[in-house]
């Protein structure tokens, strides 16, 4: 007999011991042993017994004891039948080279640590009935590249997953009302996650998740980049505003300001020759000067070119150069035609009148 057991008061046994060390890589446990059904694997049973590739359960235990198959690091399949409802803690620790397993919908508790290190194990569905995802359960589980969480898991212990390099994304139900310390730790492949917002988490639920990390810095440097753009335009609107504000009023007074102060400085000028000795080469000047003025003005108008720099103090240059030209040209014109009034009449004419035709060509 290859299994030591140990008999209950209701008459089956459990397996306390495996006798056939360092021989088998097959092990078919029976149904009954010396008559008495097979209820339980116990604890340690198959502890290190690295040779071991295949395992067959049969159908009536119900529990797989601590550590059952700890260290079973070649055991590549194992059935396990309907009847079974408890994983002990440890359970299948070191099974690195399991790839799958298969779990009755009967189990309804599993241990700490019952899928630690099993580093090849690439996909398990979890029973629907299970309440809790108890620490360290699937730690070290490289190729565990998705997982489902049933809908009646209230909580998830520390490292649960600690060390799921392969873990894309994860949903947590909303069932769920606590994270463990470092369960998802060190997922460096985790991109995505959905938890409810009612859940309570531990620390460093997530430290060490690069590929998550990086997501959120380029999500966080996104959103900071939005929000510059945001109140760059936000800036641009206002200072847009003032501009417009501003350009509003020049526009509106630069015109009279600007040809009544050219007209003023430059029948300032003139009194110091009243008599009007130059009158002749001023007039030429002059009209030339209006007609460089007007031409400016219009291409101003027409927007060939656009004022540079600040717009109002331009804008009121550009009409102080109106009104000087305009103003020279009246107060010259009034002087040589009509010499015969007088001269500070002249001006007073040449610098309303100045003002008059100023405001009439101005832009509109």
């Amino acid at each position: 007999m290859k299994f030591q057991v140990a008999n209950t008061e209701n008459g089956s046994v459990i397996i306390v011991r495996f006798l056939d060390h360092g021989i088998s890589q097959f092990v078919d446990i029976p149904e009954t042993i010396e008559g008495k059904p097979v209820v339980a694997i116990g604890s340690w049973v198959f502890k290190n017994h690295s040779e071991l590739e295949f395992v067959y359960i049969p159908q009536g235990v119900v529990s797989i004891g601590e550590a059952a198959f700890w260290g079973c690091e070649k055991l590549i399949s194992i059935d396990i039948p309907p009847s079974v409802t408890s994983i002990g803690n440890n359970a299948f620790r070191g099974c690195k080279r399991l790839p799958r397993i298969e779990l009755p919908s009967s189990v309804t508790s599993i241990g700490k640590g019952a899928f630690e290190d099993c580093k090849r194990l690439s996909k398990i569905e979890l029973p629907s009935f299970i309440t809790s995802i108890e620490e360290s359960t699937f730690v070290n589980c490289h190729s565990l590249c998705r997982i489902d969480i049933p809908p009646l898991v209230t909580s998830i212990g520390n490292d649960a997953f600690s060390s799921c390099r392969s873990l894309t994304s994860i949903d947590i139900p909303s069932s769920v009302t606590s994270i463990g310390d470092g369960a998802f730790s060190s997922c460096y492949s985790l991109l995505r996650v959905n938890i409810p917002s009612s859940v309570t988490m531990g620390q460093h639920v997530f430290i060490h998740c690069l590929a998550l990390e990086k997501k959120e810095k380029q999500e966080k440097a996104e959103q900071e980049k939005q929000k510059r753009e945001v109140e760059y335009a936000q800036r641009e609107i206002e200072e847009e505003k003032k501009r417009e504000k501003k350009l509003k009023f020049w526009q509106k007074f630069s015109p009279i300001l600007g040809v009544i102060i050219g007209g003023i400085i430059f029948a300032l000028l003139t009194m110091v020759d009243p008599h009007g000795s130059s009158n002749f080469s001023m007039l030429i000047i002059a009209g030339f000067s209006l007609a460089v003025g007007i031409f400016f003005m219009h291409i101003v108008d027409t927007k060939i070119v656009s004022l540079p720099g600040d717009d109002g103090c331009l804008i009121l240059s550009f009409w102080i150069f109106i009104g000087w030209t305009i103003g020279a040209f009246i107060v010259i014109a009034l002087v040589v035609l009509l010499s015969y009034v007088p001269f500070e009449i002249s001006i007073a004419i040449g610098v309303i009148l100045g003002a008059a035709i100023g405001y009439l060509l101005k832009p509109k």
